[in-house]
């Protein structure tokens, strides 16, 4: 089975706009995100939009070579699946390019269930163990291919995910649960003014650490905001 990782952004975030190429250290945020799943040694994409917003990113991943698929603003599930399409990928992680501390040791535990169970999906997000930013979500694309074509439902489509959880029960589907402390209050997503700014103290002035540092250490280290129970 052939996987790979999606990472989706756009410039045009309403509560941190232009966050995708926000600097931190002299490099971009996607950077650190790209950075972190390098190592996998899988198949990775940008996907991002036709927006003229979006051109900036196009531009970023030209120079760095890499890999840019562009679909539609508000399509998102329909931007992955072509860039799924285009790496020729039977399964993909879904990542969010707000997410710098994505956990390559889970994604690498995903793919490997993914492939001797002949699973259709695998989340540890119900229910949700892990921090916010340390997200697991591996996606068949024929799954998702003909979930899409059952609904009409705009949300599904801006929302990449939400017809899968809905047809959850008839999927077969496995979901990682951290063992010990549930974690699930701390948010490692760089979603807002605040988010950046911690995230630039955690990086402090070279990021030559990067990408071995973990989330966990992150959360020692830094404190994070929590979200209510």
């Amino acid at each position: 089975m052939r996987h790979g990782v999606i990472i989706a952004c756009r410039m045009s975030s309403r509560r941190l706009p232009g966050k995708t190429l926000a600097p931190v250290a002299g490099r971009p945020l996607l950077w650190y995100v790209h950075r972190r799943l390098e190592s996998l040694g899988v198949p990775l994409a940008i996907a991002t939009s036709v927006d003229p917003s979006d051109d900036p990113i196009a531009e970023y991943c030209r120079r760095e070579g890499l890999v840019c698929c562009r679909g539609s603003l508000d399509d998102v599930a329909g931007r992955m699946l072509d860039a799924a399409r285009y790496l020729e990928l039977d399964a993909f992680a879904r990542v969010n390019g707000d997410s710098p501390f994505v956990d390559g040791r889970l994604l690498r535990q995903s793919f490997r269930l993914m492939t001797a169970e002949s699973l259709e999906f695998v989340t540890n997000l119900v229910p949700r163990t892990y921090p916010y930013g340390v997200a697991v979500e591996l996606i068949r694309t024929r799954t998702l291919t003909e979930l899409l074509a059952e609904t009409d439902d705009r949300e599904d489509r801006e929302h990449v995910t939400r017809a899968i959880y809905r047809a959850l029960p008839r999927l077969k589907h496995r979901t990682l649960v951290r063992s010990g402390e549930d974690l699930s209050h701390h948010v490692l997503t760089v979603d807002t003014p605040e988010d950046l700014e911690r995230f630039r103290a955690f990086v402090g002035g070279e990021p030559t650490h990067w990408p071995s540092v973990t989330w966990e250490h992150a959360i020692e280290q830094v404190p994070a905001p929590r979200r209510a129970a």
